[in-house]
């Protein structure tokens, strides 16, 4: 999908970002190679994994980890966007998951802190691939 077309898709759901922020989420989403993986830790109500997920190659995984989240609506959407293959969600702390695969892209916006974002970052910084983002 272009970005206007993501941008459009996606302007019902809920999302704290500007449209700066999903124009640069779009654009290294989008930059994935294919068979890639993204981790987005820090669900909410899915503004961000859905659009990563819509601007990625078909092929793409995007993993989300949130212990609390607004269901109803992430559901709603995902099922909307036929997404439940691609969009994978963990309901648990990210500390809690048992990670080992290589990461394309990490996007970290889970506990907004700086021991939140370092424990995050310490713990699945080593999985991203050498010309990986984050």
């Amino acid at each position: 999908m272009t970005l206007v077309d993501v941008l459009e898709a996606t302007k019902d759901v809920q999302a704290l970002l500007t449209e700066q922020n999903k124009e640069t989420l779009y654009y290294y989403a989008h930059n994935v190679e294919e068979n890639g993986v993204i981790v987005d830790i820090g669900t909410a109500a899915g503004g961000s994994a859905f659009i990563m997920t819509l601007a990625a190659k078909p092929s793409v995984t995007v993993v989300t980890i949130d212990p609390v989240m607004n269901e109803s609506n992430f559901f709603y959407w995902k099922q909307s966007f036929g997404l439940q293959k691609r969009l994978i969600f963990y309901n648990m702390k990210s500390k809690d998951v048992d990670w080992h695969k290589p990461i394309d892209m990490l996007f970290i916006d889970g506990v907004h802190s700086y021991d939140g974002v370092r424990v995050d970052f310490e713990k699945f910084s080593p999985f991203v691939k050498k010309d990986g983002i984050i």
